[in-house]
């Protein structure tokens, strides 16, 4: 059999879905990563900027989430249940967890904003509308992707396209009839309650299929339980934007997080933790014995070689910061100057 665990990636492979590529990289192809951070590069390093001071601590905080979540994948870790199917959600998360992590620690490379929240316990936004949040948690794990991509995170049709797995062409009606299903989930925990009055019932039947019909409309006005049921399913892309990023990652800032994306664009190049990841696969591969196999002895070997990139990274993070101390404000300009930083120090 002949291995592709060093080859670059070939268009099929660029078009995979990520949960494809994903399932690829468990299996110990950690080639098949390289279109995932590209796609999700942008966000990732949107995400790191809310957190840190300047581009070249947030690229750290970017390639150290990018890492530890290919670390992961490889060693077969199970993400958590509410993040499971999005990659982007895995990546944001682990990001948060790092960043909290070195803040508390030394919070020198991260913003005032980003210090406070850590100062104040790192809060969770209060849980509110548990309806709300369960219909989201029941739902599938390719529908909550979906709706993270093209409802939330906003993603052009194309790369919400490759990341899903669903034509382009049928992405908006696909996304349509997930709202759809979402709404109706909704409307079926709230119609599940004991305590619901017949009139009640009968309102939100009807307000969700005609949200604007006048009689049962003005019912849930003036009632405060159909109110909130009412205004989940009449408003849920509001809602979704409103509600859950918070809910799911703590640190959200709704307002900078998108324009700070918009700024970005994915690197030229392939990151040194990448191949060097691959590199060590392929070793691994090549060496692998009958008593513990090639997919251990590739565990084994990445591990290692990510946890000396990790290293690596941090130490020539501290030889080119104050080269590019300042241009936090500028991602486009600053993504392709740091690689090459890194890699002279890799």
């Amino acid at each position: 059999m002949v291995s592709t665990l060093n080859q670059k990636s070939t268009s099929a492979t660029a078009r995979a879905p990520d949960d494809i590529l994903m399932s690829r990289v468990r299996a110990g192809h950690p080639a098949e990563f390289r279109p995932l951070y590209h796609r999700h590069y942008p966000a990732v390093f949107a995400y790191a900027l809310t957190c840190a001071r300047t581009s070249l601590d947030a690229y750290e905080l970017t390639l150290q989430a990018f890492t530890e979540t290919l670390q992961r994948l490889i060693g077969g870790e199970r993400p958590k249940d509410q993040l499971a199917g999005s990659l982007r959600l895995q990546l944001m998360d682990c990001l948060r967890t790092i960043a909290v992590r070195k803040c508390a620690r030394d919070g020198e490379g991260f913003s005032s904003r980003f210090r406070e929240w850590v100062a104040d316990g790192a809060p969770w936004p209060l849980q509110e509308r548990e309806q709300f949040t369960l219909a989201w948690e029941k739902s599938s794990r390719e529908t909550r992707c979906l709706l993270w991509h093209t409802v939330l995170d906003r993603d052009e049709p194309l790369l919400a396209s490759r990341i899903t797995g669903i034509a382009q062409p049928s992405i908006e009606d696909t996304r349509a009839s997930t709202l759809s299903s979402l709404r109706y989930g909704r409307m079926a925990l709230y119609l599940g309650r004991m305590d619901i009055l017949p009139e009640c019932r009968e309102a939100i039947q009807t307000l969700a299929v005609q949200p604007n019909y006048p009689a049962p409309l003005h019912h849930a006005y003036a009632c405060e339980s159909c109110y909130e049921a009412y205004q989940d399913i009449a408003h849920l892309d509001a809602r979704l934007e409103a509600h859950l990023p918070g809910h799911l990652l703590g640190w959200w800032p709704a307002l900078e997080y998108p324009v700070l994306k918009a700024s970005v664009t994915s690197p030229p190049s392939d990151p040194p933790f990448l191949e060097r990841a691959i590199q060590q696969a392929r070793t691994a591969y090549d060496h692998g014995t009958k008593a513990t196999g090639p997919l251990a002895a590739l565990r084994t070997r990445v591990g290692l070689a990510i946890a000396g990139f990790a290293l690596g990274a941090t130490l020539g993070a501290v030889v080119t910061h104050a080269l590019l101390d300042g241009h936090r404000g500028n991602g486009k300009a600053v993504t392709s100057d740091l690689i090459d930083l890194q890699q002279q120090h890799d």
